[in-house]
């Protein structure tokens, strides 16, 4: 996008987000934003075509995510953590929009119901490729935890970068490394970062007899692979030099 397109489209979200925080959603309107931005309603439009696309930031998975996530290489957590990275990469506002879309969606549960659901809906589509990923159906409980597991450590990263010193140079993408270590702590409860995921969670037994099926290799890391990468267990720093939470 052109710089001079770029300085309308910011000046476009900010009018929305000042207005938003002034009077409510559903009370802001596409004529209130093109006034308050110094444009035309239609130039509003053809930025935005709909309401909720002036607070949207976070982006749609693009087809390369999909057939990332499809792939067999059989280490999950490495997966996730590209698929989560590229999505800090491409999305649309600072840090400072984010305090105030926060702030915002705090106060005004229309705003707070939307954001949450469609943030549900972009990871809910990546269940048709994690059954493909580990051969199992749709429905299976298993791609329901992974999808959860998504949200759960996106949200946590989000909250980390958000509530960091101001003063931080921590990134979002710092963030993400942060809460995925963190994750694969919490899951091996505290085990040596070098041992595999699958070593860390024992297997309980079916009343037969004999260990249950195990979870498909395809969304675990195998024995072979350690976990997390290395890139993924740095812990932000802020400009001080000082470990971040």
């Amino acid at each position: 996008m052109p710089p001079h397109k770029r300085r309308r489209y910011r000046a476009i979200r900010q009018a929305a987000a000042e207005l938003v925080r002034e009077r409510g959603y559903e009370a802001m309107t596409y004529d209130a934003v093109a006034e308050r931005a110094g444009v035309s309603r239609r130039t509003v439009f053809n930025y935005f075509p709909t309401k909720f696309d002036l607070i949207k930031v976070w982006p749609a998975l693009d087809p390369e995510a999909f057939a990332h996530i499809a792939s067999t290489s059989n280490n999950f957590l490495a997966d996730l953590r590209e698929l989560l990275l590229e999505r800090a990469r491409r999305l649309d506002g600072d840090r400072a929009e984010f305090l105030l879309l926060r702030e915002i969606a705090a106060t005004d549960p229309e705003v707070h119901n939307r954001i949450d659901a469609a943030i549900r809906s972009s990871f809910e589509s990546l269940r048709p490729a994690l059954a493909q990923r580990a051969q199992l159906s749709e429905d299976d409980s298993r791609l329901r935890l992974a999808v959860y597991l998504m949200l759960a450590i996106e949200r946590t990263a989000f909250d980390e970068w958000l509530e960091s010193d101001t003063a931080s140079s921590a990134t979002l993408e710092d963030a993400i490394d942060h809460t995925l270590a963190l994750t694969v702590s919490l899951i091996g409860s505290g085990l040596d970062a070098a041992t595999p995921l699958t070593s860390a969670v024992s297997r309980p037994t079916n009343p037969q007899g004999g260990a249950t099926p195990a979870t498909p290799a395809s969304l675990t890391t195998p024995a072979a692979t350690s976990a997390p990468p290395q890139s993924a267990v740095v812990t932000p720093k802020n400009s001080q030099g000082k470990e971040g939470k």
